[in-house]
């Protein structure tokens, strides 16, 4: 093998490491099971198929429904923040945005969920 050859063979490897989806590929999944209700594959999105939170009943789609930010990834660590609200309009009052953020980690070639950290706003919040 030409010497010149063995750098793209090692590039080669390396980059077929690199995951197949990117977090927010893997988030929109999960969000969209959420809010369909068709679960199915929820748990394979998870760190060891612990799947946090629930996914069941379709959920209500306020506005646009719930929109999935970019990720800020540091190196096999990613964030992502979903944007949505809560529907107050049986109150007379706007809707109330919340943010649920996503901690995702590369594991065994593929972006998982970790983590969701879940907003401390609730639907309580329309009335202040």
């Amino acid at each position: 093998m030409p010497l010149l050859a063995l750098p793209l063979l090692g590039l080669a490897t390396a980059c077929s490491d690199e995951p197949d989806e990117d977090p927010e590929t893997v988030v929109q999944a999960v969000v969209d099971a959420r809010t369909t209700g068709e679960c199915d594959d929820y748990d394979d999105h998870f760190v060891d198929g612990d799947a946090v939170g629930g996914c069941g009943e379709p959920q209500p789609v306020v506005g646009d429904g719930p929109q999935v930010g970019d990720a800020e990834v540091d190196g096999d660590m990613a964030e992502v923040e979903v944007v949505d609200h809560y529907d107050c309009s049986t109150w007379d009052e706007p809707d109330q945005e919340y943010v649920d953020v996503f901690t995702l980690v590369v594991e065994d070639g593929e972006w998982l969920i970790d983590d969701i950290e879940f907003s401390e706003t609730t639907s309580d919040d329309c009335f202040s």
